[in-house]
Parts: structure tokens; sequence; C-alpha cells
């Protein structure tokens, strides 16, 4: 999951660069507003894909809580392969 929220931020920030270049070449107001709209709605999507990429585990700690590489699960609930003293 997080790979693919990775890959689709890159292509957004592709996306975004495209647009600033297309900016700075524009000779008309219209063009440059109807840039800058689409623009913010680029930096929104932008926005909202880092906060899900921010708010997953990395993918070495998931595939450690999987494998029980781990005694503590990401819950913070022990998963019984724990040693007790």
């Amino acid at each position: 999951m997080r790979k693919r929220l990775l890959a689709l931020l890159k292509t957004k920030n592709e996306r975004k660069a495209e647009i600033v270049k297309l900016a700075e070449k524009a000779d008309k107001v219209e063009d440059l507003r109807k840039l800058n709209q689409e623009l913010d709605g680029v930096n929104e999507e932008i926005r909202n894909l880092q906060e899900m990429v921010d708010e997953l585990p990395e993918e070495d700690e998931r595939t450690a809580a999987v494998t029980g590489a781990s005694s503590w699960c990401s819950t913070g609930i022990r998963t019984g392969a724990e040693k007790v003293s």
C-alpha cells in the first residue's frame, strides 16, 4: 500500500512541476488562472497523499510484525511469541 501511495505521490509531484513550467510560459491571464486552479487541486491531492503515507507504518515494521520478528504487534498487544520472565 505504501509503495502505491508513494508512486502516486511521485506522479502528482511530476504533474505539479509540469504545471509550473507551463505557468512560466503562459502569456494570458486566463491561462495562468486555469493553471493556478489546477495547481491548487494537485497541491491538495499531494497533501492528502502525504498524510496517508505518514499514517502508514514503514514497510519493514509491518513485515516484522506479520512474520513474528517482533513480539509486539502494531497495536502494542502481546502476540504470545515473547518470553515471560
